[in-house]
């Protein structure tokens, strides 16, 4: 198979070459092409020791960028090329780093070291692919298969517990067996890796597009490498995490049980996401919550005679009704209008019937500018106080009564009409 490298690739390749080394892109671009995909980043590695590597471009730019791992940069005009050398592991007494590393001359040494068979490919125009541990096969069979024996991949680097399952939620490729053994036997030695690590895999994880089955095959292991108090979720629920849209927080929420509340924010917080995702999250899974239960919906929704279930669509016994233009107003007004497109998102994926339709309803309002929260109306806390309301909480509380008003159709949302309302309110006091 021919591999289109791009200019940079091969302009590196070629200068490696002609001073007698050996040079070859390994690694995840060669799988990503072999699969059809479009490489998102090109790695070179080398016969040349680092040294020899800087000295093949004396007359462009290198940077250091990890000498004591054989790592080269080689800035080709200004697209930054990775080059490592060749090179052998020494101990992992840490579960994560090697204790040391040696440089080879042997491209096979170097495979061997890497952690899946579908990673562990090298390319070159002219040799073609170096396949010495079978990752074209395990791609043609869709296969997900430890470089040797798995047991000593897992304990070198408990992260590749986590990678390997990534990868199978990324492509929907099993576990083989000895692999799969291999996770469920060592999968608490992931907690001596650092927490931003196995964020950073959990969160490719659950975002994959074969999320769903892996989190239930292997709920158990999971929960023991990340390390959480808050347990994941049943399996029915994480089934359905593959079936939300692409966003973090609907995954999140639909991954962990109970689904809310600060034992939620806890275990985010645990895994060292960030803040903002956390607080959609918790946004999205409280939301969720009341769909799922009807439990915290806004006091409004007992009055208005559309909260009754549409005919023809009953909704299953303690869920919220199909929600109307006016309640996901409501709804937006309590919790934001992103917490309500996800908390529909996660919903849809549980299987909620008018979640698709709710979503194109909720977006059509915000394209046509309907107020929805305190930055839609058409007076601010400034326009309330110059009015002659008080400072502090009583500004925010009229604020919350205009939006309520406006939102029910009891008010027309113009300034003159709210100021209106407002002098009205004073003068009768």
């Amino acid at each position: 198979m021919k591999i289109r490298l791009p200019g940079e690739i091969e302009y590196v390749l070629n200068q490696l070459n002609a001073r007698g080394f050996e040079a070859y892109v390994v690694g995840g671009c060669v799988r990503d092409t072999l699969l059809g995909r479009r490489p998102q980043d090109w790695d070179v590695c080398t016969s040349a020791l680092p040294e020899e590597t800087k000295a093949c471009f004396a007359d462009g730019r290198t940077l250091d960028t990890g000498l004591q791992h054989g790592t080269v940069t080689v800035l080709v005009g200004h697209v930054p090329v990775e080059v490592t050398t060749y090179r052998v592991d020494g101990a992992y007494s840490d579960h994560r780093h090697p204790d040391q590393v040696a440089f080879t001359r042997s491209l096979k040494e170097d495979l061997a070291r890497r952690d899946l068979t579908i990673n562990a490919m090298a390319y070159h125009p002219a040799a073609g692919i170096q396949d010495p541990w079978g990752g074209q096969e395990d791609l043609r069979r869709g296969l997900i298969r430890t470089v040797g024996d798995p047991d000593k991949r897992f304990t070198e680097d408990a992260l590749r517990i986590l990678r390997a399952l990534r990868f199978s939620a990324e492509l929907g490729f099993p576990l083989v067996e000895e692999t799969a053994g291999a996770v469920e036997g060592l999968a608490d030695t992931c907690a001596l890796v650092a927490p931003e690590r196995r964020c950073a895999e959990f969160r490719k994880l659950i975002l994959g597009r074969f999320a769903g089955p892996v989190l239930v095959r292997y709920r158990e292991p999971l929960d023991r490498a990340l390390g959480c108090q808050l347990p994941l979720a049943e399996p029915a629920r994480l089934a359905a995490v593959g079936a939300a849209g692409p966003g973090l927080p609907p995954r999140l929420a639909l991954s962990f049980w109970p689904a809310g509340g600060p034992a939620l924010e806890g275990a985010l917080r645990a895994l060292r996401f960030d803040t903002a995702v956390i607080r959609e999250t918790c946004a999205c899974a409280g939301l969720l919550g009341v769909l799922e239960t009807g439990k915290g919906l806004p006091a409004e929704f007992a009055e208005l005679a559309d909260s009754a279930p549409q005919r023809g669509t009953p909704a299953p016994a303690g869920s919220v009704p199909p929600l109307s233009p006016v309640q996901l107003r409501l709804l937006a007004r309590d919790w934001g209008v992103q917490a309500v497109r996800d908390g529909l998102d996660a919903a849809g994926a549980l299987g909620r019937q008018e979640a698709a339709a709710e979503t194109a309803r909720l977006q059509e309002l915000v394209q046509a500018g309907v107020c929805m929260d305190r930055s839609g109306l058409a007076v601010t806390g400034r326009d309330l106080i110059a009015a002659g309301v008080p400072e502090g909480r009583a500004v925010g509380r009229t604020l919350e009564e205009l939006l309520s008003a406006v939102i029910l159709g009891r008010m027309e949302n113009s300034r003159d009409a709210l100021l209106a309302a407002v002098k009205a309110r004073r003068a009768g006091r």
